[in-house]
């Protein structure tokens, strides 16, 4: 993954003023927990900073393009996210409970000791939760063919050579062989 960092001084803000930062991040791509994605187009952010006493709220906005699979086909598509950014960074306190630790936590409130922050994780995060559960390349993608893995949408009638070569009656044996193994194997680890 490409470094990134966005530290801020937040201690140049005044009381009961605000800071607003702008700018765009260049990254090859952004790192999720189940794959690496590469960014089609820089990170815009645009961020304000309120700040009230030790207290700092933070708003803006975040987007950029993602290269991603679809669902049905595994074909990229770019994939362009728009990302709310709130945080609340307090000053942290000398003693706190792990419930309240716990309650913060949920309304994204970040305990700080120094004024500098880096904020790139919470740009990140933020396109990271505009991901959609299912991203598809159109509405109507035809998926692959679950025999030989062609694209569905890139021809006009598929006709598989593999699946008019199997019958149904094929994959049902072998399916029961597989469970009839697989109860033998756990009947025997019983035995022991």
């Amino acid at each position: 993954m490409s470094e990134f960092s966005l530290t801020v001084d937040f201690s140049s803000i005044p009381d009961g003023e605000r800071a607003y930062i702008e700018g765009e991040a260049f990254l090859s791509e952004i790192e999720t927990p189940t794959a690496t994605l590469p960014l089609r187009s820089p990170l815009h952010y645009e961020i304000q900073i309120l700040r009230n006493k030790e207290d700092f709220l933070l708003s803006g906005m975040v987007s950029a393009v993602l290269e991603y699979p679809c669902a049905r086909c595994l074909e990229s598509v770019d994939l362009a996210l728009s990302g709310q950014i709130e945080a609340t960074y307090k000053k942290s306190p000398k003693k706190i409970s792990e419930e309240e630790i716990e309650l913060e936590d949920l309304e994204n409130v970040i305990y700080y000791e120094a004024m500098t922050f880096d904020l790139s994780e919470r740009l990140i995060e933020a396109i990271l939760v505009e991901i959609p559960s299912k991203v598809l390349c159109k509405e109507d993608c035809k998926g692959i063919c679950p025999y030989c893995g062609e694209n569905l949408n890139n021809v006009a009638e598929h006709r598989c050579k593999i699946e008019s070569e199997l019958s149904p009656g094929q994959f049902l044996s072998a399916l029961k062989r597989i469970a009839i193994d697989d109860t033998d194997s756990n009947n025997n680890q019983n035995d022991k």
